[in-house]
């Protein structure tokens, strides 16, 4: 739990511009954005992470944070990271949506450069991960930070990464993915 009161300690609510004023009590009217990377720009995010040993969701939230941190103008924030759970023993071996949310601080500083910041992603998710068998809501707990129902708690963006796969084989089962006509 200190940790977390550590990490939290001074965070801001990230202050996006948008196009009209916040509600005062938040509402579950979300979106999720799914963006295709073009082949060719897969294909140097490759030759990049497969050239420095990089994962592929770890440079991706880097850049993530860079263009969150230009558009809010703000350097310190967190971002929601969803994560297996590590809580219970053997909770990886379960199927279904059971996952715990870190709020992963970013301390970021203009003008850096790419593999600055991507050593500071590593080393922010590391330890972030090291103590992530509290669950989010004893995290916030822990944090204790001022209430507004206007956002989130500790993050106000979420950053999911999935890798596509054809087919994914489990004890017993082989799921595969198909198109719904």
């Amino acid at each position: 739990m200190e940790y977390w009161r550590a990490r939290t300690t001074g965070l801001s609510t990230l202050e996006l511009p948008t196009d009209r004023p916040r509600p005062p009590v938040k509402t579950i009217g979300a979106d999720v954005v799914t963006v295709p990377v073009p082949r060719e720009l897969q294909a140097r995010l490759d030759a990049f992470t497969s050239g420095t040993g990089q994962r592929l969701s770890r440079l991706l939230l880097a850049g993530y944070t860079a263009v969150l941190s230009r558009h809010a103008q703000q350097q310190a924030f967190a971002v929601g990271v969803p994560v297996p759970p590590s809580w219970q023993d053997g909770a990886g071996d379960l199927v279904g949506p059971l996952e715990n949310t870190l709020p992963v601080r970013f301390d970021l500083e203009a003008g850096e450069s790419l593999n600055r910041l991507l050593r500071r992603t590593d080393s922010a998710l590391d330890e972030a991960l090291e103590h992530a068998r509290l669950p989010f809501e004893q995290i916030v707990e822990a944090a204790h930070p001022p209430r507004d129902l206007s956002h989130t708690p500790l993050f106000q963006v979420l950053f999911g990464f999935e890798e596509e796969w054809s087919s994914r084989e489990l004890p017993g089962a082989i799921a595969r993915r198909s198109t719904c006509r």
